[in-house]
């Protein structure tokens, strides 16, 4: 009975630990630990905690199949899942080092601030003009006490593809990597408590 007991003692861990690990990305960027710009961080804070959410309902949803894979499929499964996000999560990586504009600036009281933007895809007539005169250099453009105010609005009012794209990458790789995660969890719970019961699959609980 112990025995059983430490079973499903170590079977909820790992399950919970699975769950936690879903909603880690969400909070983070929400905490502002993951640096993104200010129109992204709520959005994507959101949206990561949503699928993290609902990541954890399909697996325990489709627990039962879950539980029954086969360990060499399981394994498959789990490191397609894991490839497939790690290529969105650097896909992520290089979009956003491209476009997501980073500098220091000062602001009325004189103390310093880290400021990000995400660049627009295809800028206007208007703004590529207005970067032309700083050799396509945003922060350039944007320390300019003459143009930086309509510099950064036209960005903001530009960058609305580029904003969608970064979003999507991220979700992706969050998709994909974090049900590998959960899925595993799962998995791995399923074959412990399979083995307490001296079984070789464990049933939808």
């Amino acid at each position: 009975m112990g025995g059983r007991s430490g079973v499903e003692a170590l079977s909820g861990a790992i399950k919970g630990a699975g769950a936690v690990a879903a909603l880690v990305p969400g909070i983070a960027i929400l905490l502002k630990v993951v640096p993104l710009p200010p129109q992204a961080d709520q959005l994507l804070g959101g949206l990561s905690l949503a699928c993290g959410v609902a990541t954890v309902v399909a697996v325990i949803t489709l627990r039962g199949k879950i539980a029954k894979l086969k360990p060499g499929l399981a394994a498959a499964v789990l490191l397609g899942g894991s490839l497939v996000g790690a290529v969105f999560a650097v896909s992520y990586y290089t979009f956003g080092s491209a476009h997501i504009i980073a500098y220091d600036d000062i602001d009325r009281s004189g103390a310093r601030q880290s400021v990000r933007l995400i660049a627009p895809l295809r800028p206007s007539a208007e703004l590529g003009a207005l970067l032309t005169e700083f050799n396509g250099d945003y922060g350039e453009a944007l320390h300019s006490p003459i143009h930086r105010n309509r510099v950064a609005g036209l960005i903001a009012r530009e960058n609305g593809s580029a904003t969608a794209i970064l979003v999507a990458y991220l979700i992706m790789a969050q998709v994909f990597l974090i049900g590998a995660i959960v899925a595993g969890a799962w998995r791995t719970a399923a074959f412990f408590e399979a083995r307490a019961r001296g079984g070789t699959a464990a049933p939808a609980t």
